[in-house]
């Protein structure tokens, strides 16, 4: 794996010869440890790059040019490595700027995976009270228990009892390398907010033309979302996407199982002639 500078922005990049290229999108980047497992079941056959976004300056006020700008930032990227057609494997707040990549940059996508994917769908309360619960915990100030939360309520009990030490290699490794948790905490409420509502309209979706797979978790003990409700209603407005729904685990499903989930999003890709 190759740590490069495309226009500027860091980025890591596992090149196979002659692969069709995935482009991982979170703003969580490769270096904050969460899409290793999903990367190495990828880079056995696709070139995987992932591009660090940084911070979501502007993300107060203009929340949409934020995401849109971060769209386009991917599509340079990927087209200054391989300027053919790329696969976006977006993961939570990466699937509203893979949505917009997709509605900005169709000629530049070959596929659109969505895994665990936000969307304003149906009765919101319950995630508006997730999100000021999450907002008191932020005003603690203690990140730490925040991301030990934030990935305990993204996993399974079952899990969590077998694996706590890696929850804190996870939690060591979020601290350090997610500009997320260097934010301060009006910046993080309005990006987990922004990535709450629709940016990319029913409308537009239904005129996708996009291959796109849809990953739901059944599990929403955050209660902010990604939920099933939010995987289904996207599912619902992309006309000829697939969805694929794990009912027994939460958003951090790529952490916990990335084997079934790398399984689905190979075949998948493999249905794409890729």
């Amino acid at each position: 794996m190759e740590v490069i500078k495309i226009n500027g922005r860091t980025a890591y990049i596992e090149r196979r010869a002659g692969a069709e290229m995935v482009v991982l999108v979170r703003l969580a980047s490769r270096d904050g440890g969460i899409w290793d497992r999903l990367w190495r079941i990828l880079a056995e056959h696709y070139t995987v790059l992932n591009v660090d976004l940084g911070s979501p300056g502007g993300i107060e006020t203009e929340p949409d040019r934020v995401l849109s700008d971060f769209a386009d930032v991917i599509v340079e990227a990927a087209a200054a490595v391989d300027p053919r057609p790329f696969h976006l494997v977006g993961w939570t707040g990466g699937t509203q700027i893979g949505l917009l990549a997709a509605a900005r940059h169709r000629q530049s996508l070959s596929s659109m995976t969505l895994i665990t994917p936000f969307r304003e769908a149906g009765d919101m309360r319950q995630v508006e009270v997730g999100l000021d619960l999450i907002e008191a915990l932020l005003s603690t100030d203690r990140w730490d228990l925040y991301t030990r939360f934030w990935f305990m309520a993204g996993l399974s009990d079952t899990w969590i009892q077998c694996n706590f030490d890696a929850i804190e290699d996870l939690v060591a490794q979020r601290l350090k390398g997610d500009p997320f948790v260097a934010m301060d905490i009006a910046r993080a409420m309005h990006w987990m907010r922004a990535l709450r509502r629709n940016w990319v309209s029913d409308q537009d979706l239904a005129a996708f033309d996009l291959p796109t797979l849809v990953v739901g978790a059944g599990q929403n003990r955050w209660h902010a979302g990604p939920s099933r409700e939010m995987a289904e209603a996207l599912h619902l407005a992309i006309p000829g996407s697939t969805l694929c729904m794990f009912d027994n685990f939460g958003p951090l499903l790529l952490i916990e199982d990335p084997e079934a989930v790398g399984e689905e999003v190979l075949r998948f890709l493999a249905c794409q002639g890729a």
